[in-house]
């Protein structure tokens, strides 16, 4: 939480951080959000299950998703649509490139 608040005063930009466990269907899909972002987290089949639940019920009242992925194995390209794609630095160690094509997502309709 830390981390966020520090990076939104960076921003300059209002950003409330929430310590719970939003991802379950028992906690809330940040009723506050216009805006949810995630990025790289579909690289497990539970957690992008998860992740997916979240969005599907923060889209249904009304927040716009993003969601930032270079292509994991869990990616549910099925159920999202691609907005835009950039290039970015990778680490070749880690990721096995130094640059990584990254696609922002949105979920279909």
């Amino acid at each position: 939480m830390a981390a966020i608040e520090a990076n939104a005063r960076a921003n300059g930009v209002a950003v409330s951080a929430l310590g719970a466990d939003i991802m379950t269907g028992e906690g809330t899909a940040a009723p506050q959000a216009d805006v949810i972002l995630v990025a790289d987290a579909f690289y497990e089949r539970e957690l992008a299950a998860s992740v997916l639940r979240f969005l599907d019920r923060a889209s249904a009242r009304g927040a716009a998703v993003l969601a930032g992925d270079f292509g994991r194995t869990y990616l549910p390209r099925d159920r999202l649509v691609p907005v835009a794609a950039y290039d970015v630095p990778g680490l070749q160690v880690l990721e096995g490139s130094d640059v990584k094509h990254t696609t922002i997502w949105t979920l279909r309709d």
